[in-house]
């Protein structure tokens, strides 16, 4: 597809990388001539220069003929402006980056009327995200699904628990509701478990299932499912105003540290069942006086990486029990101690994703079509929902005859209400939600995971 992104900043940049990745022709717009410079050299993509809203860049990056035009640059009134511009010019999908809960809360009002197909708003979809967390307490790290009731989850498996020293295989015996799709083992890169595998102790696992399956899996891997309630969040930014709603319609206690004192007086008007103070998040003393080591989860949410990774780290040494960090820049987390650092979310990638699902689900094929698309923590693998139609040549036939490329595995149907863990002897039908996980490689069709016909 003709894609133009409009705005090089992180979110662009990531964006750029994964829809090139794609296989989609890619034109960006940017005002500062170094930073679409920078882009052009490292990537192979069209650059122009100039204001992404103005009609004359706009007719020079030929929005006219694009298939999708993204504005993605820090300021929504730029971004929406620019999509009514493109949706004029002809652009066939417009997609517009929001972060103001402004715009977003507390009216109906149809987008579609002027021009934008989809709205993103990275900060809302961090607190989304964060708040999952909340489910399943011993997680490093939570994915939803389309299909009702369905997560995915990475766990570490305890040394000496059930799980340590088990058969694959043999997991089924114990909880036939999910399914090991990932493993991680040390240094060794993503791999999709054989049968004949025996995990261990160490092992980083992304399972499949619903919330009780997933929860009896937890107490498998030697975990103790006692939930949160209480948090430590810093940084009182756009995120936490997202954030602080969702957490107290949970009965999450929440105390919330701001170094801006104005910023903080008007957090405290506005969510006054919060436990807002103005301070440094990054003073290990403040911390202590605030009483951090009582809390259940901290949230490091300010706008510094380094203060975030930081902070996270020593919210682990006072004993909270699970850490949440946002990170821009995850080039970092290599640097530092990251087995001290439970979750981390990086906003660019999250908001990725959801164009890639977007752009993908325009490409409906004679064999499915995408219902939904996840990239698991950060690219480790991707999960594709398809809709499976009555030409794929999937569909029929039980899975152990199908030949699937390597490192590839159908994770679960769905059929009506039902829901299928599969085994060697299911089938995929006609009308099935399909969950297929690719790791290290891209699932663009149902079909496309296929080596070769069945055998017989």
């Amino acid at each position: 597809m003709e894609i133009v992104v409009v705005g090089a900043g992180r979110v662009g940049e990531a964006l750029c990388f994964d829809l090139i990745h794609e296989g989609h022709e890619l034109t960006l717009i940017d005002q500062k001539a170094n930073l679409v410079l920078a882009m052009t050299e490292k990537m192979d993509l069209k650059g122009v220069v100039g204001n992404g809203t103005v009609p004359e860049i706009q007719r020079e990056a030929d929005v006219a003929s694009c298939d999708v035009f993204i504005s993605a640059t820090p300021v929504d009134e730029v971004n929406i402006v620019a999509c009514i511009v493109a949706s004029r010019f002809g652009a066939k999908h417009c997609i517009a980056r929001i972060r103001n809960p402004e715009y977003t809360r507390g009216f109906d009002f149809r987008w579609e009327s002027i021009g934008i197909d989809l709205m993103m708003n990275t900060e809302q979809q961090t607190a989304r995200e964060i708040v999952e967390e909340f489910d399943f307490p011993n997680a490093n790290y939570v994915e939803p699904s389309t299909v009702e009731g369905v997560q995915i989850i990475k766990v570490r498996i305890l040394p000496g628990s059930t799980l340590a020293g088990m058969p694959v295989l043999n997991l089924r015996r114990h909880i036939a509701g999910v399914l090991i799709c990932v493993l991680q083992r040390g240094d060794q890169a993503p791999m999709i478990p054989r049968a004949d595998m025996r995990l261990e102790g160490g092992d980083r696992v992304h399972v499949i299932g619903t919330k009780h399956d997933l929860d009896r899996f937890q107490n498998l891997a030697g975990h103790k499912n006692k939930g949160f309630r209480s948090v430590f969040i810093i940084g009182g930014g756009i995120t936490a105003r997202y954030l602080i709603p969702l957490l107290l319609k949970r009965g999450i206690t929440v105390r919330l540290i701001e170094r801006d004192r104005k910023k903080a007086e008007r957090l405290a008007l506005e969510f006054p069942k919060a436990n807002i103070v103005s301070g440094d998040g990054t003073d290990q003393g403040f911390l202590n006086e605030q009483r951090l080591s009582h809390y259940d989860v901290s949230v490091a949410l300010t706008s510094v990486d380094e203060e975030n990774l930081l902070f996270s780290l020593y919210a682990h040494r006072q004993g909270v029990r699970k850490t949440i960090t946002r990170v821009t820049r995850s080039n970092l987390i290599p640097l530092l101690d990251a087995e001290c650092l439970d979750t981390i979310i990086t906003p660019q990638h999250l908001l990725a994703s959801s164009i890639i699902r977007y752009v993908r689900s325009l490409e409906i094929t004679a064999d499915s079509e995408i219902e939904d698309y996840h990239r698991l923590e950060n690219g480790v693998a991707e999960a594709v929902t398809f809709k499976v139609k009555r030409d794929a040549r999937i569909a029929s036939k039980p899975l152990r005859t199908l030949q699937l490329k390597k490192n590839t595995i159908i994770a679960l149907i769905k059929r009506g209400k039902r829901l299928i863990v599969p085994a060697g002897d299911d089938m995929v039908q006609e009308g099935d939600s399909v969950i297929v996980l690719g790791v290290g490689q891209s699932v663009r069709t149902l079909d496309s995971v296929l080596t070769g016909e069945a055998k017989p």
